[in-house]
C-alpha cells in the first residue's frame, strides 16, 4: 500500500475503531412512514463523485443466479435521516411489506446514528436504500445482479444498497449495519479525496480491509471468531 492511499486509508477509518469502548445499539420504535413517489425504482441512484469504485460489495460473495420474478412490486418511498444535517436516507419499500418498512425503517435509524457517532461524519449524498420483504423477493430484483447466497449489497458507483428484512430482527440490524458501514466508508473517502483534489482511491483499499470494517462495527466493534 503506498503511503498516500495510506494516509487516506487513516484519515477515511473512524476515530473509535481502536480501544474504545463499543456503544450499544439499543432497541428502538418503530418508524412512522407516510410515503412519497419520485420515479420508478429503474431509475434510483445516488450521485457518485467521479473515479469510485465500480465494483458493488455484497454480503458474502457466492456463486449462484436469480430467481423468477412472482408479481409486480408497488413501489413507495420516504426521506428521513437529514434532521443531523446529513443528506439523509430514502427508504424504498412497496406496499405489501408496509409493516415490516416500520420496523426495517427503525432499526436502520439506529444503525446511522451509531456510525455517525463511531465515523464522527454525515454523509453529504442521499442513500438509496432499497428493502425487501422476504429473500426470495430479494433475489427477484432487477436492481443488482444478486445472486443466492448473497444477504445485501451496496454499490459504490452510484450508492444504492438493498437487503431483504427476512422476518428475524437481530440478523437483520447485523446485516443492515454491515452494508450501511460500506456507505459512510465510501463517502468518508470520497469527501476526503476531492478535498484533496483527488480521485477516491476507495477501489485500491484491500477487500479484507473494507470488509473486515464492515464486520467491525456490525458486530458492535466487538472482536470475536466472526470479526477477526
Amino acid at each position: 500500500m503506498s503511503p498516500r492511499l495510506l494516509l487516506f486509508t487513516l484519515l477515511s477509518t473512524p476515530a473509535f475503531a481502536l480501544g474504545v469502548t463499543p456503544a450499544r445499539l439499543q432497541p428502538g420504535p418503530t418508524l412512522s412512514l407516510p410515503w412519497a413517489e419520485h420515479g420508478r425504482l429503474s431509475q434510483v441512484t445516488g450521485r457518485a463523485p467521479i473515479g469510485w469504485s465500480q465494483e458493488a460489495y455484497v454480503i458474502p460473495q457466492r456463486p449462484g443466479k436469480n430467481l423468477v420474478r412472482y408479481f409486480d412490486y408497488h413501489w413507495r418511498d420516504h426521506d428521513y435521516l437529514d434532521d443531523d444535517g446529513s443528506a439523509g436516507l430514502r427508504l424504498y419499500f412497496y406496499d405489501r411489506e408496509y409493516p415490516v418498512a416500520r420496523i426495517a425503517g427503525g432499526l436502520i435509524r439506529e444503525s446511522w446514528r451509531y456510525l455517525s457517532d463511531r465515523f464522527q461524519y454525515k454523509p453529504s449524498f442521499k442513500v438509496p436504500y432499497i428493502l425487501y420483504n422476504t429473500y426470495r423477493e430479494f433475489l427477484e430484483t432487477n436492481v443488482f445482479a444478486v445472486q443466492e447466497g448473497v444477504l445485501g449489497v451496496t454499490s459504490p458507483q452510484d450508492l444504492r444498497m438493498s437487503l431483504p428484512y427476512a422476518g428475524e430482527r437481530e440478523f437483520f440490524k447485523l446485516v443492515s449495519t454491515h452494508e450501511m458501514t460500506h456507505q459512510f466508508h465510501i463517502q468518508k473517502v470520497a469527501e476526503r479525496a476531492a478535498s484533496a483534489g483527488m480521485e477516491s482511491p476507495i477501489g485500491q483499499f484491500p477487500l479484507w480491509f473494507i470488509e473486515g470494517l464492515a464486520e467491525y462495527y456490525a458486530h458492535n466493534q466487538q472482536m470475536d471468531s466472526e470479526t477477526e
